[in-house]
């Protein structure tokens, strides 16, 4: 016969008839709130250790800090490729499911997909590519199966019942979560006849290396938003490198800024020897709207390319 004690029957819910009666649903609550903050011994193989419940929340947003690992190929750069495996594991929580991938999952644009839409997050047959940046997206089905998306729409921290404060689609009437991955960088429209061509990229660690540079010219003398042409990711947690040329009048320079307001990172030269022209900058912040703030001298009309991203996943 197996004996329990007095705390064992009680956490059993084991109770004498003359107990019943006093332990009221509100004691028990406050027991059930304490695990929080009063940890209790849980033996394994190597010992007992205290321990205690974890809000969910909390272990979604203790994942590791591992970039995902894309890689672009095919005809045009059409074919994004989430190139997980066995020995190369992605850990990612879909709504309050935690799973883990270990197989490679891959997306080729054509002249007909099935895409993310950008307000709603539902997936949608589409037969066109604008040209920007599309973000790319996994979910899991309720059957379990891993499904790789794009949209237009930036991923956000919004609190929404499927995202809970993971980089996510912003999706009004999603059916589901859906993680951010990656992005690509489409030049040239494409539609029902004609598939979309990508700028074709490396990607190392958590940087783009574009094959086709992104380029602008500063003509401002104030603090001005420059996109590149709507090439840049826009969730705000993107960054740029590159470099300025064009800056060979006297005393002429080029400033980077992180808002209007914000003082600039000034590159120049104070001479007039075309040989002194070429200025490189790093880790340069990309805000919400895909935009670098640039100004420059009166007397220079500068150039930026930009031939490194920088994202968060």
């Amino acid at each position: 016969m197996i004996h329990l004690t007095s705390h064992a029957q009680f956490f059993l819910g084991i109770f004498p008839k003359d107990v019943g009666p006093t332990l009221r649903p509100h004691h028990r609550t406050a027991m059930v709130m304490q695990a929080f903050g009063q940890p209790q011994p849980i033996s394994g193989k190597a010992g007992a250790f205290d321990s205690t419940l974890v809000p969910i929340g909390l272990l979604q947003n203790l994942k590791p800090r591992i970039p995902t690992p894309i890689t672009l190929s095919g005809t045009s750069a059409r074919v994004f490729t989430l190139n997980h495996g066995t020995t190369n594991r992605g850990t990612y929580w879909n709504g309050t499911d935690y799973f883990e991938l270990d197989e490679s999952k891959t997306f080729t644009f054509s002249t007909s997909n099935n895409v993310l839409h950008a307000t709603t997050g539902a997936i949608t047959a589409v037969t066109s590519f604008a040209a920007g940046i599309w973000y790319f997206y996994i979910g899991m089905d309720s059957s379990g199966n891993v499904l790789l998306y794009p949209s237009t729409a930036a991923p956000s921290m919004v609190e929404t019942r499927w995202s809970n404060g993971i980089l996510a689609h912003p999706g009004t009437a999603t059916t589901q979560f859906w993680n951010y991955v990656g992005f690509v960088i489409i030049t040239t429209a494409g539609d029902a006849d004609t598939a979309p061509v990508l700028d074709a990229a490396v990607k190392v660690g958590y940087q783009y290396y574009l094959e086709t540079a992104l380029t602008t010219t500063s003509v401002a003398t104030t603090a001005t938003q420059k996109t590149f042409g709507s090439l840049l990711p826009a969730h705000g947690y993107a960054e740029v490198a590159g470099y300025v040329t064009n800056v060979t009048a006297s005393a002429g320079y080029v400033e980077l800024h992180g808002s209007t307001a914000s003082a600039g990172l000034r590159l120049g030269t104070t001479s007039t020897d075309a040989s002194v022209n070429t200025h490189p900058f790093m880790a340069q912040p990309v805000d919400t709207n895909g935009a670098i703030y640039v100004a420059n001298s009166a007397t220079v009309s500068a150039t930026l390319t930009v031939p490194q991203i920088k994202d968060i996943v």
